[in-house]
C-alpha cells in the first residue's frame, strides 16, 4: 500500500495546539503571505521551516514537495529575472545587454516567496495534525456541519482516489501503454481517459463512503456531529485574537499605503 499521508507522529507544541486553533493560524498566515512585501514572505518560509524541524518534522519527511517547490522556486525568478522589458535595468550582467532585470528579479522571486510560504504553512498543517481533527475543527470553530463533512470525506478518501488513480496507470502501462511517449495532446487525451476511469470507479462507491463517513458522525444534515476533540483553550484563543489583530494591522498599513500611493 502507498502511503500518501503527511502525518507525522510527535509531541510537540506545534503538535499539541488545538486543531482548530492550527486551522485559524493557517488561514491569518495564508493572507498573510499575500499582504506582506516579498522579502518578509521568504523571511515567514524560513521560520516555518525552521521551526517544522524543531518540532520533529524532519525535511526527509516531505522531501517530494520539497522538490516540487524548489523547481518553481528557482525557475520562475530566472525567466522572470531574464525577460527584457523596457525601462528595466539591468542589475546582473550576464553577457553584453543579456542578464537578470530589478523589476523582472523582484517579481520572480515575490510570485516565488509567495509559492514557497504556503506551501510550507500547508505541510506544517498537515504534517503536525491528523486528518480526523481537521475535519471536526472547522464544526468546532461553529462553522456548518456540511463543511466538516466534506472535509472529512475528502480528508479520509482523497489518498486512497490517489492510490487508485497510480494502480489505474500502473495497469495500463502492464498492458503496454505509454503516458511519455506522442506528441503532447495525444499524452493530455490519454491522462483524461484515465481520469473518467477513475471518475467511474468512484462514482461507484459514493454513496457508501458517503454514508461511513456520517456513521463516524460528520453529519451532512443539520444536526451536530459527535465532538471528539476538547473544547479550544482559551489561550488558544487568545493566540487567535492576537494573530487576528497582526494580520489586521497589517491590512490596514496595506490599504493606507495603497490610497496613499494613489493620492500622489
Amino acid at each position: 500500500m502507498r502511503s500518501l499521508s503527511f502525518y507525522v507522529a510527535g509531541q510537540s507544541w506545534l503538535h499539541r495546539l488545538h486543531p482548530s486553533t492550527k486551522l485559524v493560524l493557517y488561514a491569518l498566515a495564508f493572507m498573510l503571505t499575500y499582504l506582506l512585501p516579498w522579502p518578509l514572505r521568504w523571511a515567514l518560509a524560513l521560520l516555518t521551516f525552521i521551526g517544522l524541524w524543531v518540532c520533529g518534522v524532519s525535511p526527509a519527511k516531505y522531501r517530494v514537495v520539497l522538490f516540487v517547490t524548489g523547481v518553481a522556486t528557482l525557475t520562475v525568478p530566472l525567466l522572470n529575472g531574464l525577460w527584457a522589458v523596457e525601462g528595466d535595468p539591468l542589475v546582473v550582467p550576464l553577457w553584453g545587454d543579456f542578464g537578470f532585470h530589478r523589476a523582472g528579479l523582484e517579481t520572480g522571486l515575490a510570485f516565488s516567496g509567495l509559492y514557497t510560504a504556503i506551501g510550507i504553512l500547508t505541510i506544517a498543517l498537515l504534517a503536525t495534525t491528523q486528518t480526523w481533527q481537521l475535519a471536526e475543527a472547522p464544526t468546532m470553530l461553529g462553522i456548518h456541519h456540511a463543511v466538516g463533512f466534506a472535509l472529512a470525506y475528502a480528508f479520509r478518501y482523497m489518498p486512497e482516489v490517489a492510490v487508485h488513480y497510480l494502480d489505474l496507470a500502473d495497469v495500463w502501462r502492464t498492458r503496454g501503454v505509454s503516458f511519455s511517449r506522442g506528441w503532447p495532446w495525444d499524452r493530455f487525451w490519454l491522462q483524461c481517459r484515465l481520469l473518467a476511469a477513475l471518475l467511474i470507479l468512484e462514482f461507484s462507491q459514493v454513496r457508501t463512503k458517503s454514508n461511513a463517513v456520517e456513521a463516524r458522525g460528520f453529519s451532512l444534515k443539520h444536526r451536530a456531529t459527535y465532538y471528539v476533540l476538547a473544547p479550544i483553550p482559551r489561550a488558544d484563543m487568545g493566540l487567535m485574537v492576537m494573530a487576528g489583530l497582526l494580520t489586521g494591522v497589517v491590512a490596514a498599513w496595506n490599504v493606507v499605503n495603497f490610497f496613499s500611493s494613489r493620492g500622489a
